[in-house]
C-alpha cells in the first residue's frame, strides 16, 4: 500500500513557491509515480500570471478532473468544433 499524502498548508505554500520562480508561473507537484502511465495525480501550482493552452484529449477514456483547493480560476470549456461550449 503507498504511503498516505496529505494535500496540507505547507506543501501548498511550498509548491507555490516554486512556482513563483517559473518562467511559465506555474509548477506541478506528482502524487503518482513516475513509470505510472494510467493515472495521473498530481497538484498544479498555478500563479495568476500563467495560461494553460487549450488541449484536448483523444482518448474517450482519458477525463479531465480540476478541483480548486485555493484560490480561484477562470476556465473555458470548449466543444469539438472549437467553440466555447
Amino acid at each position: 500500500m503507498a504511503d498516505v499524502q496529505i494535500i496540507s498548508k505547507s506543501l501548498l505554500d511550498d509548491v507555490s513557491r516554486v512556482a513563483q520562480t517559473s518562467p511559465r508561473q506555474r509548477k506541478n507537484y506528482n502524487f503518482h509515480q513516475r513509470d505510472e502511465s494510467v493515472c495521473h495525480r498530481l497538484l498544479n501550482a498555478l500563479e495568476p500570471d500563467t495560461y494553460i493552452p487549450p488541449h484536448c484529449h483523444t482518448d474517450e477514456a482519458k477525463g479531465e478532473s480540476i478541483v480548486i483547493v485555493r484560490g480561484k480560476v477562470g476556465v473555458l470549456i470548449f466543444a469539438a468544433d472549437s467553440k466555447i461550449a
